[in-house]
């Protein structure tokens, strides 16, 4: 399979999401009936994202069918079927009785989006600003809304969703907004620390959740560049801004905003607190604009609770083994270190050692094998804690080819990264998967002269270190340790493809994942086997890495063709059955009279090309006069070049 492919729900494993197993059945139905009870605006855009031809740096693109599915859904409960709270979702779709339910949190439209690891979840994001902001504009001001809130849990996914979205990066760059529409299209994004002046009427605020738990106090000339020069004269409004600053109070006159949280299960963990902002948010809106919040989206490939409970209002499931089965990730192998055991040491890296030492071995074969296409791997060790990490990052220094090249991370408790940290680690991750461009960065050239060849830190790492460059990944975990690890958490880190464009293949060591760890890291991928479904290849660590290695020879540059790309000669458009004014076409009532329809027939000698029987007959004629509409309306379509099988339905009544 690969990733644009339309997959049926009797292909998909049963989902354990509540709502979820129902609604893609319905989901799919619809979508194969041609996108009914859309508005105009919505069937625009679905025909311009999913059926036109893309070009993007000169190759062709298409959107996965895993974010396709993923706005699709949400656009069926909310404009088609106008499903705008939990409760109407789960007496249509829910599996059996909701326990636990409270209506006091069920005041607005509120769906998640469970999506692999590397799936896209940034492009349904932009796919449901777009579809918002464009049926703001066009259709209905009150349903849908041109003003966005997306928060993100920590500093480093928020630099990540930053290089994405700043100037609107991600619309200019990809197929998101028809063109003759572009010229419409001026949403404003606002960073967290840009000024905020007057609110935009089309605005993207794009922060993370401490901007929203915290009230920093600013000096009154310090307020003063941010408030524009029509708000200098309205007192009111400049003192609310001389006394903070913070988006959370900006969104006080903002109604009818949509809220978007990327890795939603983080900001889960401060639920109540977050829940309460919210919901206190959405009254005193209602209060004062008579409009709360649009609606809020959360995006993660875990959102589970606390408790490890799925969130019951998920209305979109992309499984792990799902992405590895349409090659959007990395394939994941289990290695094994043969007769290895924890060695008995109260230093981690001599307790570890085995495991290590393959960890290190694995990552140089690949580092021999990826020297001819200028690719660095990356060694990628999780430890149960800092102290144990601080050691084996020292004991990586002193191995001779990764000295001096060891990014170390603390994490607090959480698994966030610990603010002394923080700034060192937020700058190299925004260059880990182009190891060349640290060394560019004075400050960091300073800190890595040869780049960062080896990360150490704690399995309770957050999302943000997904590092397309990991080949290897080292899990060190005892026996017995009273810490819970997410299965994701562990090969969560190294899922992204080195290669975009190239198939995992395990026969050739290209977009390979190897985790290696003791017995009781191999019970945490276990455990990711039963709940995703999958069987995740074992390999013998001994084994050596045979890539087949494709890359440019620079003594042949004289020979490089370029290929022009070419403008589409032809463009389909497919034209709205309910566009149709039928009521302004007149009726035939055409006389066919009383015919009698014969046939002749004639055989010839084929030798002398005589005549020798000659009949003629009675043709024979329907009597069931559906089967006489069925002919003339697949005629209808066929003659309009319109798929019979979406279009059927809808024609027949029309040419009965």
């Amino acid at each position: 399979m690969i990733p644009t492919d339309i997959l049926h729900p009797d292909q998909r494993k049963p989902s354990k999401a509540y709502l979820v197993d129902d609604l893609r059945k319905a989901v799919f139905a619809w979508r194969q009936q041609g996108y009914p009870g859309v508005t105009d605006t919505t069937r625009r855009l679905l025909q311009f994202w999913f059926d036109e031809d893309h070009i993007v740096e000169a190759e062709p693109f298409e959107f996965w069918f895993c974010q396709r599915e993923a706005v699709e859904s949400l656009i069926y409960v909310y404009e088609v079927l106008k499903k705008r709270v939990f409760i109407d979702l789960a007496r249509e779709f829910g599996k059996g009785p909701m326990r636990n339910y409270d209506p006091s949190y069920d005041q607005y439209p509120l769906y998640a989006f469970k999506m692999a690891t590397a799936s896209g979840k940034t492009f349904v994001m932009a796919l449901t600003i777009a579809w918002s902001y464009f049926n703001h504009h066009k259709e209905d001001k009150e349903d849908y809304t041109s003003k966005f809130l997306l928060i993100s849990p920590n500093v480093i996914v928020y630099e990540r969703l930053k290089r994405d979205f700043e100037g609107r990066k991600i619309f200019a760059q990809y197929p998101f907004v028809p063109p003759e529409w572009e010229c419409g299209f001026n949403l404003k994004v606002i960073l967290r620390e840009d000024p905020i002046g007057a609110i935009p009427e089309d605005v993207l605020f794009l922060t993370n959740i401490q901007q929203l738990e915290e009230r920093r106090y600013r000096q009154e000339e310090e307020a003063a560049q941010y408030v524009s020069e029509k708000l200098v004269l309205e007192y009111v409004a400049r003192q609310k801004l001389t006394e903070t600053n913070r988006i959370r109070e900006v969104l006080t006159s903002c109604p009818n905003v949509m809220i978007l949280k990327d890795e939603a299960h983080h900001i889960y963990n401060v639920e109540k607190a977050w829940k309460k902002i919210l919901l206190d948010l959405h009254r005193n809106l209602e209060a004062s604009a008579g409009k709360g919040i649009n609606m809020e989206l959360d995006f993660s490939a875990t959102p589970k609770t606390e408790t490890g409970a799925l969130f019951p209002w998920i209305i979109e499931d992309f499984t792990l083994k799902e992405a590895i089965e349409m090659d959007i990730v990395k394939r994941p192998l289990k290695g094994t270190v043969r007769k290895a055991r924890e060695t008995a040491s109260d230093k981690a890296h001599e307790r570890y050692m085995a495991w290590i030492d393959a960890g290190v071995r694995r990552w140089r074969e690949y580092k021999r094998a990826l020297k001819p296409l200028s690719k660095k791997p990356v060694l990628f060790l999780q430890c149960p804690k800092n102290e144990e990490a601080d050691e084996i990052s020292d004991y990586l220094n002193s191995v001779s080819d990764l000295k001096g090249k060891v990014l170390l991370i603390h994490t607090d408790s959480t698994g966030n990264i610990q603010k002394k940290d923080l700034g060192r680690v937020r700058e190299v991750a925004k260059l880990i998967d182009e190891p060349e461009k640290i060394t560019q960065d004075a400050e960091l050239k300073e800190l890595f002269p040869n780049g960062v060849e080896a990360i150490v830190s704690t399995m309770m790492l957050n999302e943000g270190w997904d590092v397309r460059n990991v080949n290897v990944i080292v899990g060190l975990r005892a026996y017995g340790s009273e810490r819970e690890v997410l299965p994701e958490q562990v090969i969560g880190r190294g899922l992204r493809k080195m290669f975009t464009a190239d198939i995992a293949d395990p026969k050739t060591s290209v977009n390979i994942l190897e985790v290696i760890g003791p017995p009781a890291l191999t019970e945490i991928l276990d455990k990711l086997e039963v709940e995703e479904g999958i069987k995740i290849a074992e390999f013998d660590t001994s084994t050596p890495v045979d890539m087949t290695t494709i890359f440019v020879d620079e003594t042949k540059l004289d020979r490089d063709m370029e290929i022009p790309v070419l403008s589409p000669r032809v463009r389909i458009c497919h034209p709205s059955y309910e566009q149709l004014q039928l009521d302004s076409v007149s009726p035939g009532n055409a006389e066919l009279g009383d015919k009698v329809l014969k046939m002749k027939y004639i055989a010839q000698d084929m030798l002398t090309n005589v005549v020798v029987v000659e009949r003629e007959w009675n043709l024979p004629v329907p009597q069931d006069t559906r089967s006489v509409i069925a002919y003339y309306t697949q005629k209808v379509l066929k003659e309009l070049h319109l798929p019979t099988t979406t279009n059927f339905p809808l024609f027949y009544p029309l040419v009965k």
